[in-house]
């Protein structure tokens, strides 16, 4: 099984045209409907949107796969109106509250990693972000969850 966290499902494309589409069960996590609308269209599903904070953090313990795209608004360098690493706002535009709704996710998908430990966990994501403290918590989980970084 898989899960992938990847608006359209960029990943997941790898999968799409082989041998062992058969073998994911593509689900993703996007409260963007036209997105999600789109990943529908390339991986033949049929999914709603929904919340990557209302997933449980235990149901991916028999998923082989589990990928996650982080939102990175806040720390993509070509953002002009972004948030830089300690939380402050380069330009005004978005705010503290957006570094903080980022670290939530951050704080939920390392609950998630740590309780369902699936086989293979990446994560993909802009350069800066590595430097954010979201990225540590969730590197912090993926070593506490037994994970190889």
């Amino acid at each position: 099984m898989f899960f992938g966290m990847a608006g359209i499902g960029t990943i997941e494309m790898a999968f799409a045209n082989t041998k062992f589409r058969n073998l994911f069960n593509i689900m993703p996590a996007e409260y963007n409907q036209s997105i999600v609308d789109v990943h529908n269209v390339i991986h033949n599903t049929e999914h709603q949107s929904q919340d990557f904070m209302d997933l449980k953090p235990g149901q991916f313990k028999d998923y082989l796969y589990w990928h996650a795209s982080f939102p990175c608004q806040c720390f993509s360098g070509s953002n002009p109106n972004g948030i830089k690493s300690d939380g402050t706002s380069k330009n005004g535009k978005l705010t503290k509250e957006d570094f903080d709704r980022e670290m939530n996710l951050a704080k939920h998908g390392a609950k998630i990693i740590t309780t369902s430990k699936p086989l293979n966990v990446t994560i993909e994501n802009v350069p800066q972000n590595q430097k954010s403290p979201q990225f540590k918590v969730i590197k912090n989980g993926l070593i506490k969850a037994g994970y190889k970084i």
